[in-house]
């Protein structure tokens, strides 16, 4: 700042020398207070340096545009010192809120300076629509060096609340420091997602001409109770009866709904499904289903019968009881063959469904051999994702196929770990 002064004299943008000299007498001080690390003394004699060029301007001994600059670095500095060693952070016990939902949230005040901070207030501001309270006090006369003042608030998001990926909850800190107004600004980012979800969709496999049904399983994760409707479309040859079913779910509470499916006489694979559900009249999820036509399965449902299936690679002999198949997988390219013949359809496409625990997650994939092309090649394999943990149901897609298919291989897993087989579907 002194530099500047020196500068705006030379300039000419200061009237006399006397004017300079009354700055820099006050920027003497500022820095005489600065060395010896009295910030409060630095605050206050920057104040009289701004209320002297406001003087100065007055009585034009200092033109408007150095007069603006010099008040800009004092202001910056005054900023500087009043925020120095202070900090607020606004926090959430979780980020992912649901129409309905009481939310708690916390506002974190630190001072970690050497002066005590006086007048603290802090507050939230909420979308439209919300209820805010204050839990705890918002406010504290004095904070001292060294610590912390938590103010809580609950918020109640309207069960209208528009779902979005990208909310911003936002608030403000304001105190005093050296006799200085301050404000910290408060922001957390956040989304809304629906309170209901479509879980889990499940079917039996359906011949042509027959009826199965669909099982939709529907999770309310909200706080609140929820209703609204559950609906599958079929394509304009197959059958759903009814369409449309109401619910009601408590929070935190699940459901199934049964949809009976007619596949038509002449079908030839299996027909997608779209099935969405709504609540209070708001869209809350849709996802898509196949309802497959049958085709090859192993149940596993007689101990000791793996049904032709045999470890080629990297697996333990199997293990049949009590209706899964076990094994272990001992390295990195483990993998089962089918060795009973096979001879299905895929010209239309097929479908591997696997019924499978892993103690692991990894990487798994599907090979196939056709009458045309028997033996087992990377372009006849589709890879697909394993989650380890409990059961998973996992739908690997084959294209179409010009000739029957007639042998598989499944490589469950790209590393070691256990295994544990509940079904193997081939699926049209």
């Amino acid at each position: 700042m002194s530099t500047l002064v020196a500068f705006f004299k030379e300039a000419g943008e200061l009237a006399n020398h006397g004017a300079a000299r009354a700055l820099d007498v006050h920027l003497a001080a500022v820095d005489r207070f600065e060395k010896k690390g009295a910030a409060d003394k630095v605050v206050k004699h920057l104040n009289g340096f701004k209320q002297l060029l406001n003087h100065q301007r007055e009585n034009e001994l200092i033109s408007e545009n150095a007069s603006n600059v010099l008040q800009m670095f004092a202001d910056r500095l005054i900023e500087q010192l009043i925020k120095k060693g202070v900090s607020a952070e606004l926090r959430a016990e979780e980020t992912e809120f649901h129409p309905g939902d009481q939310v708690h949230f916390e506002t974190v005040f630190e001072n970690n300076s050497d002066d005590n901070i006086h007048d603290l207030d802090m507050s939230l501001t909420v979308p439209e629509g919300w209820e805010i309270t204050a839990v705890t006090s918002p406010s504290a006369k004095v904070v001292k060096p060294g610590e912390t003042f938590t103010a809580q608030f609950n918020a109640i998001v309207p069960k209208h609340q528009e779902l979005t990926d990208s909310l911003t909850i936002e608030g403000e800190a304001v105190y005093r420091k050296f006799g200085e107004e301050a404000t910290i600004p408060l922001n957390i980012r956040a989304k809304v997602t629906s309170p209901v979800r479509i879980q889990e969709i499940q079917s039996d496999p359906v011949e042509p001409g027959e009826e199965t049904t669909l099982h939709v399983t529907m999770q309310n994760v909200a706080q609140q109770s929820f209703t609204g409707n559950v609906t599958v479309e079929a394509p304009s040859d197959w059958t759903v009866v009814p369409t449309t079913q109401s619910y009601e779910l408590d929070a935190g509470t699940e459901g199934t709904f049964g949809f009976t499916v007619v596949a038509p006489e002449d079908a030839v694979r299996g027909a997608e499904m779209h099935v969405s559900a709504t609540y209070d009249n708001y869209k809350a999820d849709e996802t898509t289903t196949t309802v497959h036509l049958p085709g090859v399965s192993w149940e596993f449902d007689t101990d000791g019968d793996a049904q032709g299936w045999q470890p080629t690679n990297h697996l333990t002999e199997f293990t049949v009881s009590d209706g899964v198949l076990t094994t272990q997988s001992t390295g990195g390219d483990p993998y089962m063959v089918q060795r009973e013949p096979l001879s299905m359809d895929a010209s239309h496409g097929a479908v591997v469904q696997l019924t499978m625990k892993t103690s692991v997650s990894s990487g798994g994939q599907i090979f196939w051999g056709t009458e045309a092309s028997p033996h087992f090649s990377e372009d006849k394999s589709t890879r697909f994702n394993v989650k380890g943990g409990e059961f998973h149901v996992y739908h690997v897609p084959i294209p179409p196929q010009d000739s029957p298919i007639t042998n598989l291989r499944i490589d469950p897993l790209t590393q070691e770990g256990d295994i544990t087989i509940e079904s193997i579907r081939l699926l049209r």
